[in-house]
């Protein structure tokens, strides 16, 4: 089973991906990306977050993703985030629909995906600091 843990945030449609390295590293540091169910295992290739910025069409987000293998149940993957979320300050994503695990903490949203077969991946995405607050919603992506 594969669990991603994503999240999106738009920033100013004039910007692109310029400067946004340090908030990049900042979304790669975070505490939640390392979290994975016990038996979870780092899949090769996957040893590190994998981090960046896109700009595509006028959109620009920052964002940071984990990859685990995992030979457990999405019910197990979806019980363990659900712990770790909430004690690393995330609260559930009320506008995601009510099967999907997509969390928000200030101005990032969170997102776990679990796709067959054993892999488990997480990503987290979020404005560059330069940007004005946006709404974060959990479909990987906000609305400004």
């Amino acid at each position: 089973m594969a669990a991603t843990l994503t999240g999106c945030a738009l920033l100013d449609l004039a910007q692109d991906c310029e400067g946004t390295d340090p908030r990049v590293q900042e979304l790669a540091a975070l505490d939640i990306l390392g979290s994975r169910p016990d038996e979870a295992t780092v899949a090769r290739g996957f040893e590190k977050a994998d981090a960046g910025c896109w700009a595509d069409s006028g959109e620009v987000a920052v964002y940071a993703e984990r990859t685990y293998a995992f030979s457990g149940t999405r019910a197990e993957v979806a019980e363990h985030y659900r712990t770790a979320t909430q004690q690393d300050g995330w609260r559930r994503d009320y506008e995601a629909a009510p099967d999907d695990l997509c969390f928000v903490r200030e101005r990032m949203s969170l997102r776990i995906v679990s796709s067959p077969p054993n892999f488990s991946r997480n990503t987290v995405m979020g404005p560059a600091p330069t940007s004005p607050p946006v709404p974060v919603t959990g479909s990987a992506s906000t609305r400004t």
